[in-house]
């Protein structure tokens, strides 16, 4: 499994990250799956519900319908989400959260970590035990 990013969307997704800053930023990823490639066409930064946005992430459910909506006369899907950790000793790894958080086992993440002016992304996708847990493993980016 890969994620296919253009430059534009990850500058987009960068601009979302410092203006949010020192808080944790968020959005959804639209695009299309061909075999083991995601193909990211569109991020769309959303708005952090979380009671801590400082700390955690949450993105409305309705924001969620309203953005599917709109984006299937495209013929795109939602493909992923981003978030970022400011000031992370995690920096773009996932936290304890993050993969206590997953609920769909097809959304590929993409975790930015911000410390000051350094970035770093990184892309996951999620991996289901035979207990019925789940982890984050880490995918490549083109």
């Amino acid at each position: 499994m890969i994620i296919f990013l253009p430059e534009n969307i990850k500058d987009n997704i960068y601009k979302s990250v410092k203006t949010e800053y020192p808080k944790e930023c968020c959005g959804i990823l639209l695009g299309k799956v061909r075999k083991q490639v995601l193909i990211c066409e569109k991020a769309i930064n959303t708005k952090n519900i979380a009671p801590n946005p400082y700390q955690f992430f949450e993105i409305d459910n309705q924001e969620i319908i309203n953005i599917q909506k709109i984006y299937r006369k495209n013929n795109l899907s939602i493909i992923g989400h981003y978030h970022s950790h400011p000031n992370s000793i995690l920096s773009s790894k996932p936290s304890k959260t993050d993969i206590n958080s997953i609920f769909d086992k097809n959304l590929c993440w993409l975790i930015i970590g911000i410390n000051g002016k350094s970035i770093e992304l990184s892309a996951y996708f999620p991996v289901k035990y035979n207990n019925n847990s789940y982890n984050l493993k880490k995918i490549n980016i083109k």
